[in-house]
C-alpha cells in the first residue's frame, strides 16, 4: 500500500486532519484522521506509537490519533485482509478502500461506487485524463 493511496485514504476519512481525536458513531468509537475503530487496530496487530507502551491505559487511541501508527495500523490490516473486493483482476488501492471501509471479511458489495471512500479515494487515485496533466497534491491538515 503506497504512500499515495495511504494519503488518499486520510483525505477521504477526515479530510486529512491529522489533529482529530475520537468520536462515538453507531456504538463504536473511531479515531484519528482514518477512523480506525477498536476491532480494526487489534485485528492490525494492536500497534504502539514509536516509543509508546501497550501497557498504557490508552494504546488504542495513543496510536490512531498519530499519524504515523495509524498508518502502520492501516498497512498491516491491508497486508492481512488483501483482497480483489471489487472484482477488476487486480488488487489496488480501490479494493483497500472497501476493505477499510467495510471490513476484512465483508469488502465484496454489488455497488461499490455507493461507499463513499470508495469514490473519494478513485478520483483521488485515478483522476480524470484532463486533471492528470496537473501534479496531484495531497494536503494534510494540521491544527
Amino acid at each position: 500500500m503506497g504512500d499515495d493511496c495511504v494519503a488518499c485514504f486520510c483525505a477521504g476519512s477526515s479530510g486529512c486532519f491529522t489533529s482529530a481525536g475520537c468520536t462515538w458513531s453507531g456504538g463504536s468509537q473511531y479515531c484519528g484522521p482514518f477512523h480506525i475503530s477498536r476491532p480494526y487496530w487489534i485485528d492490525a496487530g494492536s500497534p504502539v506509537r514509536e516509543g509508546g507502551n501497550p501497557q498504557s491505559p490508552n494504546p488504542f487511541e495513543e496510536c490512531t490519533t498519530d499519524y504515523s501508527c495509524a498508518t502502520r495500523t492501516i498497512r498491516s490490516y491491508m497486508e492481512r485482509f488483501k483482497q480483489d473486493c471489487n472484482g477488476d483482476g487486480v488488487i489496488d488501492c480501490l479494493d483497500f478502500a472497501l476493505i477499510h471501509n467495510q471490513g476484512g471479511y465483508g469488502c465484496r458489495v454489488p455497488n461499490p461506487d455507493s461507499i463513499p471512500l470508495y469514490g473519494t479515494v478513485r478520483e483521488c487515485m485515478y483522476p480524470p485524463i484532463d486533471a492528470r496533466m496537473q501534479p496531484r497534491r495531497t494536503v494534510i491538515k494540521k491544527p
